[in-house]
């Protein structure tokens, strides 16, 4: 495992938005391009390991536990067959920030799968898309909308949520991620209805392709779900 080289234009992906607007749906059809691996879970850990004291990374013990502790989280864990996944040789020039570790990581994901850009879909990465943006500047976003009835009708029949807590996390999810696109600017930020994605797949994934920097393919329209 080595430190990611890619062109700018090219670089991870992040699918965001209010849990059950269809941000599973829309990674299950991108893993399905011939360039872009999606990772089947969500990690929720990139916030968390930004935010938490990590101490001097310049120094090799505490950047080495990072790595451990990323490396060994559970998310990854899981989806290495139940165990921790390799600590590079290059650990030490690979990378010495929570976010290219994290990089790291879900790019040796991808190379495994023979595909060179990585896709991730924790919902509420549309919370921290300033910093996230700020720590992979070639990273980009895509924020699926799903009418806010249908949301809030999805977490009662899931979790028993009320509808108003519901609608309120709602705006409040999509409000934040418009406010910190700002961040990031047009070309890294694209929001997708939820409905338009369902009505006019073929039209809607074309427009993501292109934001995407990345050829149309047809089994994009294809789907495991």
């Amino acid at each position: 495992m080595s430190e990611p080289t890619r062109d700018p234009d090219n670089g991870p992906i992040f699918v965001v938005g209010m849990n059950g607007s269809g941000t599973t749906m829309l990674l299950d059809h991108l893993d399905n391009h011939s360039r872009i691996y999606g990772f089947k879970d969500e990690t929720r850990i990139l916030p968390y390991f930004m935010q938490r004291k990590n101490g001097n990374l310049d120094e090799d013990d505490n950047l080495e536990r990072l790595w451990n502790d990323m490396r060994c989280a559970f998310p990854f864990w899981k989806a290495n067959g139940e165990e921790c996944v390799p600590l590079p040789d290059n650990w030490r020039e690979a990378a010495r920030t929570p976010a290219q570790v994290f990089d790291c990581i879900l790019s040796w994901f991808a190379a495994g799968a023979r595909k060179e850009i990585w896709c991730e879909k924790t919902p509420m990465h549309a919370l921290h898309i300033t910093e996230i943006g700020a720590a992979l500047p070639s990273s980009r976003f895509i924020h699926i909308i799903r009418d806010g009835r249908d949301c809030a009708a999805s977490f009662r029949r899931r979790w028993g949520y009320n509808a108003k807590v519901a609608v309120h996390q709602w705006k409040h999810t999509i409000c934040t991620a418009r406010q910190q696109a700002e961040s990031v600017g047009p070309n890294r930020y694209m929001e997708v209805r939820f409905e338009e994605l369902t009505e006019r797949p073929d039209e809607v994934f074309s427009e993501i392709c292109r934001f995407l920097n990345v050829d149309f393919e047809s089994r994009v329209l294809e789907s495991s779900r």
